[in-house]
Formats: C-alpha cells, structure tokens, sequence
C-alpha cells in the first residue's frame, strides 16, 4: 500500500491547476445562495443565554462542518445524531458544504439550541469559501465568534472549510476521519470526481489540525505514521447500539441458497488485511460444493486473495459480496462467523454477530476475552493460529447443537454485559472533541501529573481570553 505522502506525490497538480484555471474562464463564482432575512439566526443566538450549566459545569459553543449533504434532510439519521448533541454542548453549530440548488435556504433553527447552515459552490474547491462567508455572516459578532471549538467530520471539502474558518477566527479545530478509502485504495483518486482534489487535501488538513480523531486503530496506526506533527491523536469512543439486532425477524429468505454451511467474513481487505488467515482455516471444507465463504469488505488487496483462492482451487466458493452497510441480514443468512483481524472495527462486528445469534470464531483480545467465554459463547483462537481456528470451525460444521448453544449464549452476553447508554456515549465524544481546547497547553505540562493538568487548564484559559469575546463574555473553556 502506498503511503499518504507517496499517493500526494503521485498527483498530478498541473493537470488539477490548468482545471482550476478553466473554472476561472469560465467565470463562475462561489454561489453563496440568497438570504432570506440572513440576519434572522444571528440576532435569535445572540438573546440565548451565554452561560449555562451541567452539574455545574460549563458547556462549550460547537461548530461541525460536513460536507455530507444528507444532514439537510429531515429524516436522515446523520442529522439526528448532531441534533442529539444538543444534550451535551450549549450550542450545536452544523455548517452543510456542497453544491445546492439556487434559492436553498441558507439557515435553519432545528431546536432551542441547535442551528444549521447551508454553504455552497459548484466546484469542491471553492466551498471552503463559501463556508468561511456563511460563518462570518451568522456566527461572527462585532470581534468574536460564537462557536468555542470547530470540528470537521471529514478531511476533504469539510476539513478545509474548518481549518480556514479556525484560521480567521483563531479558534482550535479537529478533524474526524472515519472513511479510510484515501488511505487503503490504491485508485481513491479515481474512484469518485474530485478525488484529484480530496487526496492532497487531506494530507494538508491532517498536518495542519489542532487534533485528530479516528474511527480504528488501524486509521489512528497508519495515520499516525504519516502525520509526525500530531500530538493529540486518538480513537474516537464507540457507541455499541447492537441490542436491537436480537429483536430482528428471521428472514424468510436465505441469501446464500447455493450453499448448506457459509462462514462469513467481514473487514477490510488491504495489504494489512489477515483475511489471507480466514482463507487458510477454511480451504479444506471449501473443497466441498455445498460449504461457501462470502466475504463482505473491499480493498487495495481483493485481486490477491482471488489468487489466493484460485491457487488453493476455491474460487468458486468464494463470494465477494464488496461492501454493505446493512450487514445483519448477512449475517442471519450465514451459518458462522470468523473474525481473524483484532481491531476496533472488527470488535464491532463480532458484537453485531453475537447480538443476531451467529456463532464466532475469533482471535483473541482484550474486549473478547473479557467478554466471551471460549467453548461456551464463543470460540477465541490464538492470533496466527490457522490450525486452531480450523479446529473450531470443524466442531461448527459437524454439531449443529453447539451452533445452536453458542448461538444463543452469545445473545445473553450482549444483553448482559454491554451498556448502550446514548448520553454517556455523547458525553464520551463531548470530551474527546474538547480536549482541543487544551491541545497546545498539553504540548507544554505532561498529562500524567495532575498539577501540570491544572497548569495545562489555566494556560488554556488564559490563551482563550486573548482571542475572543462575545458580547463581553469570554470563550467558554470547560473544564477537563
């Protein structure tokens, strides 16, 4: 797998600048959309009360930008997981970038504390502007700018607008990543218009960010490597909202009618991918007709576990299904699960198989273990042991009782043990954002001792009174 750096350099920026000129030609500017009573939203905000109190704590002002223009909708669930913020943060900022129609509205109150904003442009690299305009109309007053902190959920067209808008208005800013395609497909630039544009973007975002947040270890490891500058870089918390996957009806239908037995595997499959393991423990039962693996995940290394596969004369057993957002019904069609990768994205999916009743097979690790009782819910292996998990999976195929056993032991253990509070997981996230307004304070006290804590707090404090007011009131700075 190319490196971030090696993919940036590949680019072809002359190509990218003679586009850019073009667009210039042909005199098209950033499409900033009327603004019925553009005013409205900034002298509702400015009457709202500038201090308030959780358990006699301080809530911070916050501004996502997204470049997911879904979260204009209504009904569309990324919307509804910032309007729920509105329970841990003061205020909720959402700042939509992307190319709308003429005449959409610019603003928008969704709740006594939450407000969207809508920037647009018809070409991705004019939208950062655009956003920087709408938040200079609506969020800045007199010297100071509402929102304490800025968060970008991603680093391409979001994460330029968020650092530009940070630049202006001196505030700490965080880029989230939970899409990992730029870093592990080998034809991201390719794959999507734009993409030309995205990758290099990216790289500068990610170098130029107050903090990092990712969604795997494998994002937090790779990215890690690329960008040294980075200190404060971490996993974003997880929210294991799987519970009402033990509710769901068994389909009617199964999906891999072709097959008496399918295991199934899920994860990613690039150049790190273990899946070459899963391939290894299952390959003797494949050699006959009625026993599939379907695989659902995609990756820079697909053609080489083909190879694999045809090497090994199983390719036809092989269903490459690419990638599913709505996995349980897989899942439920499939007889057992095996899971060799170890990281947080793959704990998630062995959850989810527990909770639907798919007996597992997995590589130990921490949250497994502590989880999982080996030979009664579930089968934890040794890391790089095929053999072991070539024994469980035989035990699998010729006891349906110890299927069914697991299949059920597994439902109670995510019933039991795991704990989806969504407000506890809201205030997780709350603080993982806010600890960029302690970023550069932390660069200088070590957190490990908690007097340097308090010194690290103060520092912030003071470094916040220095960039802005509003209205007289100092930036918010919680406390940690």
């Amino acid at each position: 797998m190319k490196s971030l750096q090696q993919k940036v350099d590949a680019i072809d920026f002359s190509e990218r600048a003679r586009n850019d000129v073009q667009a210039l030609l042909d005199n098209e500017h950033i499409s900033l959309r009327p603004k019925l009573d553009q005013n409205a939203v900034s002298k509702e905000i400015r009457k709202q009360r500038l201090l308030k109190a959780e358990s006699d704590r301080v809530q911070s002002r916050v501004l996502f930008v997204t470049s997911n223009v879904s979260v204009v909708s209504a009904e569309s669930n990324e919307r509804q997981q910032l309007r729920q913020l509105r329970e841990v943060f003061d205020e909720v900022h959402i700042l939509v970038v992307g190319n709308f129609p003429e005449h959409y509205k610019t603003s928008e109150r969704l709740d006594a504390n939450v407000w969207l904003y809508t920037a647009s442009s018809r070409f991705i690299s004019w939208r950062a502007d655009a956003a920087v305009e709408i938040a200079s109309q609506q969020l800045a007053f007199g010297k100071g700018f509402r929102p304490d902190l800025i968060v970008a959920l991603d680093p391409f067209e979001s994460g330029v607008a968020a650092m530009k808008i940070a630049q202006k208005f001196s505030r700490p800013w965080q880029v989230q990543v939970t899409n990992s395609d730029f870093l592990y497909v080998d034809d991201f630039e390719k794959a999507q218009k734009g993409n030309e544009w995205r990758l290099p973007t990216a790289y500068k975002v990610l170098k130029t960010a107050t903090s990092i947040r990712v969604s795997s270890d494998r994002l937090l490891q790779d990215i890690s490597a690329s960008i040294t500058s980075i200190s404060d870089i971490s996993i974003l918390p997880k929210y294991y909202a799987i519970s009402h996957l033990a509710q769901l009806p068994k389909p009617t239908e199964t999906l891999f009618p072709q097959f008496n037995f399918t295991v199934l595997y899920i994860g990613d499959l690039s150049s790190k991918s273990t899946f070459y393991q899963a391939i290894d423990a299952v390959r003797l039962f494949l050699q006959t007709p009625k026993v599939g693996l379907a695989v659902i995940g995609t990756g820079s290394s697909k053609q080489h576990f083909i190879e694999r596969a045809t090497l090994y004369g199983i390719e036809k057993q092989l269903l490459f299904l690419g990638q599913i957002d709505d996995q349980s019904t897989y899942m439920q069609s499939a007889d057992v699960l095996i899971m060799t990768d170890n990281d947080s994205d793959s704990d998630m999916i062995v959850l989810k198989a527990a909770a639907v009743g798919l007996p597992i097979i997995a590589t130990k690790n921490q949250l497994r273990e502590e989880l999982f009782t080996t030979g009664e819910d579930a089968f934890l292996i040794e890391q790089n042991n095929v053999e072991g998990l070539k024994k469980a999976l035989q035990t699998f195929v010729n006891t349906n009782a110890k299927r069914t056993q697991f299949s059920h032991n597994a439902k109670q253990v995510v019933q039991n043990r795991i704990e989806e509070d969504p407000l506890l997981y809201r205030i997780a996230y709350r603080s993982s954002i806010e600890k960029i307004l302690y970023a550069e304070s932390a660069s200088i006290a070590r957190a490990d001792s908690a007097a340097m804590i308090t010194q690290a707090h103060n520092a912030a404090i003071r470094h916040s009174k220095s960039l802005s007011t509003i209205d007289g009131v100092e930036m918010k700075v919680p406390e940690p």
